[in-house]
C-alpha cells in the first residue's frame, strides 16, 4: 500500500502569477510539500495520509519533505488544505523554488565595495543595463581616462568648485 498523507492549500493563491502587492509569485515545486509537526508528535504519516506519497525525506527533527505522487500544483493544493488541518501539524507549505542571482560579469565588481554594501548586486536580475541608460554621478569626480567611460561621460556641472548659480 502506498504511503498517504494528507496535504492543503489556497488555489487561487498558488496559481496566481503576482501577489496582491503586484510582485511575481515564488516558483513551486509541484507536487511538495515540506510538513512542520507538533514538538514531540510526530505521527507515522500513514497515519495522517490521503494523499499518495512517493518519498518522504527528513529536514529536520520534526519537518519532512514531502513529494507526492502526483506532481501538480492542484496535489499541492488538497494536500496542504488537508494537512493543515491535522491536530498534530503545526505548519505546512509548497516546497519553493529558489534561484541564485545572476551574477555581474565586472571583472572589477568584487573591488568596488560601496556596490556590494548597498546591495546592488540584486539589480542584475531585474535589468542588465541600456547604452539608453544616463547615470548622473553626485562624487568629488570620476577617472576621466577609465576604459569603461570612453566616449560615455557627458558634459556635467561641478557643483564643488563652482561659484555660478
Amino acid at each position: 500500500m502506498p504511503l498517504r498523507v494528507a496535504c492543503l492549500a489556497v488555489l487561487g493563491l498558488l496559481l496566481l502569477p503576482l501577489s496582491a502587492g503586484g510582485e511575481p509569485r515564488p516558483e513551486v515545486a509541484p507536487g511538495e510539500l515540506i510538513v512542520h509537526f507538533k514538538p514531540g508528535r510526530r505521527p507515522a504519516l500513514a497515519a495522517v495520509a490521503r494523499r499518495a506519497v512517493k518519498r518522504a525525506r527528513p529536514l529536520a527533527r520534526d519537518t519532512v519533505a514531502l513529494e507526492l505522487d502526483e506532481r501538480s500544483l492542484v496535489a499541492v493544493e488538497a494536500g496542504l488544505r488537508e494537512l493543515r488541518a491535522h491536530p498534530d501539524v503545526a505548519r505546512v507549505e509548497p516546497n519553493l523554488i529558489r534561484r541564485p542571482f545572476l551574477t555581474p560579469n565586472d571583472t572589477h565588481f568584487a573591488l568596488q565595495w560601496g556596490l556590494k554594501a548597498a546591495r546592488l548586486e540584486t539589480a542584475w536580475d531585474t535589468t542588465t543595463g541600456s547604452s539608453s541608460i544616463v547615470v548622473a554621478v553626485v562624487d568629488t569626480g570620476i577617472l576621466a581616462g577609465h576604459p569603461d567611460l570612453q566616449g560615455r561621460v557627458l558634459a556635467g556641472r561641478d557643483f564643488v568648485t563652482s561659484t555660478a548659480s
